[in-house]
């Protein structure tokens, strides 16, 4: 009878195993989904400042390329500050907090 149990046991041990395993794969793939989409996420907000390459490398860099300027106006700077601002700032506090930026409780 103990020989039972303990096979039982065994079998739930087995199967608890397969589990983590297959929730471990699908929490890979679910944080590799959120990773695309906030690089998507960026991307759109961006694109959507209408900003040439060469704007966006100066914003970052500081306002000058390689000598030549190609300085952004004020105002689409402080847009893209604030548009990304914003989005680390959510990602940033979801993962602090443990909470989903998407679902304010």
């Amino acid at each position: 009878m103990a020989k039972n149990k303990i096979e039982r046991i065994d079998q739930e041990i087995e199967k608890t195993r397969e589990k983590i395993a297959e929730y471990q794969e699908k929490l890979k793939t679910l944080e590799a989904q959120k990773t695309e989409a906030e690089n998507l996420e960026i991307v759109q907000m961006v694109r959507a400042l209408r900003m040439t390459p060469a704007q966006l490398n100066a914003m970052l860099s500081g306002g000058m390329n390689h000598g030549r300027d190609t300085a952004l106006p004020e105002s689409n700077s402080f847009i893209l500050l604030l548009f990304v601002s914003n989005f680390l700032f959510k990602n940033i506090a979801s993962k602090a907090l443990n909470v989903n930026p998407a679902c304010p409780s």
